[in-house]
C-alpha cells in the first residue's frame, strides 16, 4: 500500500472530556502546533446544558480568542434558549446576552468571569484561539467585539455525474452559520458552520487558499458528539489522493494545498460540519481545471 503524503494533515482522536465537571457530555478538542504562517491555532467545542461559572478569573492571554456561543440544536442554531454574562477590559465591563454571539479577545485585552445564568435547552460553545501577529491599538468600545453571527436558511443544488451523465440532482435547505472578522471589530478569522443531514457530492473546482483552512466533521447529538455515523470522500493535492473520514475528525488544508469536491457516501445521522478559514474574508487563490 502506498505511502500517504496527505494523511498526516487528518486528526482522527479529537474526542475528549471537559475539565469542568458541569459539563457532561464529551467534548471535541483539537491543537495544531504551527499553521503555514507559524501561528498556533486550538479548538475546543463543548455543550453546555446547566448553569455555572466556567471561567472565575480575570485573565490576559497573548493570542486572539474566538467565543462562539449557538443554540443546542445544529438544525437550529438559532434557537437559543439561555443567558450568558462575560466581562471585558480593565475596568470590567458586563456584557449579557440571550441570543447567539461570537465574542472576539483580542490579545492583550482582559476578559472573564465567564458565566452561564441560565441554560433552559443546551447550547454550543465553541472556543478558537490563534497567535496573531496583528495588534489591537486605541482603547476600543468593547461592544464592537460581541457580534450576532450571521444564522440564515441556505438553499443549494447539488448535481451528482456518472461518465459525464447526470444521475442525481438535489436541492439541500439547511440553517448556516456564518462569521466573518472583516465585518466585525476584528480579528483573522472566518467561519461556516452547517448540519449535514443526506448523501451528496459538493462539488468544487481543485483550488487552494491563500491561508489556511480547518474543516471539522463532528456528529449531531450535542451530547454525544463524538457518534459519528456517516462516511465521506476527499481528494488532497495535485495527486488527488482519496482519504475517507467515517469518525469525528479534523482536516487541516496549509496554504496552497489543492482540495476538491467532498463525496457524501453515507450520513445514517445527521452530523456537524464546521470551516474555519485563517483570514478576515473567505477567497480562492488558485483554481486548476477539473
Amino acid at each position: 500500500m502506498p505511502k500517504s503524503k496527505y494523511g498526516k494533515y487528518i486528526s482522527r482522536k479529537i474526542i475528549r472530556k471537559s475539565v469542568h465537571p458541569e459539563i457532561t457530555a464529551p467534548i471535541m478538542s483539537f491543537k495544531c502546533q504551527e499553521d503555514s504562517r507559524g501561528r498556533k491555532i486550538s479548538l475546543e467545542w463543548s455543550c453546555i446544558s446547566k448553569p455555572f461559572v466556567m471561567e472565575k478569573k480575570p485573565m490576559m492571554d497573548d493570542f486572539d480568542r474566538f467565543l462562539v456561543f449557538t443554540g443546542g440544536d445544529p438544525q437550529n442554531m438559532d434557537d437559543f434558549k439561555a443567558e450568558v454574562e462575560i466581562i471585558l477590559g480593565d475596568k470590567g465591563e458586563k456584557y449579557i446576552f440571550n441570543e447567539p454571539r461570537v465574542v472576539f479577545v483580542p490579545r492583550g485585552l482582559l476578559h472573564y468571569p465567564l458565566s452561564f445564568t441560565k441554560v433552559e435547552k443546551p447550547i454550543m460553545l465553541l472556543d478558537i484561539t490563534s497567535t496573531s501577529e496583528d495588534n489591537q491599538k486605541g482603547k476600543p468600545d468593547y461592544i464592537q467585539y460581541i457580534t450576532a453571527p450571521s444564522i440564515k436558511l441556505h438553499t443549494m443544488v447539488t448535481k451528482t455525474y456518472r461518465d459525464d451523465k447526470l444521475i442525481r440532482e438535489q436541492t439541500r435547505r439547511f440553517k448556516e452559520l456564518t462569521y466573518a472578522g472583516k465585518d466585525v471589530g476584528g480579528g483573522s478569522l472566518t467561519l461556516y458552520w452547517f448540519p449535514v443531514t443526506e448523501p451528496h457530492i459538493m462539488y468544487e473546482p481543485p483550488h487552494s487558499h491563500d491561508h489556511d483552512m480547518f474543516a471539522f466533521f463532528l456528529g449531531g447529538d450535542p451530547m454525544n458528539v463524538g457518534e459519528f455515523d456517516a462516511e465521506l470522500d476527499m481528494w488532497l493535492g495535485e495527486e488527488a489522493e482519496k482519504h475517507s473520514i467515517n469518525s469525528a475528525s479534523v482536516v487541516h488544508h496549509p496554504k496552497g494545498l489543492i482540495h476538491r469536491h467532498v463525496d457524501f457516501q453515507r450520513v445514517d445521522k445527521p452530523f456537524m460540519e464546521i470551516h474555519i478559514f485563517m483570514s478576515p474574508e473567505y477567497q480562492k487563490a488558485r483554481t486548476l481545471e477539473a
